[in-house]
This record gives structure tokens, sequence and C-alpha cells, in this order.
């Protein structure tokens, strides 16, 4: 994962954004598996 490198370097800036980038990347992606209807939680 890209979040263990940039754990080691001391720039919590550049930190953040990668977590909220990989964050983001995954609610995107549970949007598109819930949008084509892979995901049924709701009967």
């Amino acid at each position: 994962l890209p979040t263990i490198i940039t754990m080691y370097m001391s720039n919590m800036l550049n930190f953040s954004i990668t977590l909220n980038l990989f964050i983001l990347i995954l609610i995107l992606g549970l949007l598109h598996e819930q949008n084509q209807g892979t995901l049924n939680w709701v009967k």
C-alpha cells in the first residue's frame, strides 16, 4: 500500500492526502458496485 510508504516520511500532509484518496477510491468502488446491482444488501 502507498500509505505504508508515506508513514515512514515525516510529512503528515502527504500521508493524509494519500489516505483520503485511498478512502475515496474505496467509496467510489462501493457506489459503482451498488449501481451495477452486484450488492444486494436490502431485499
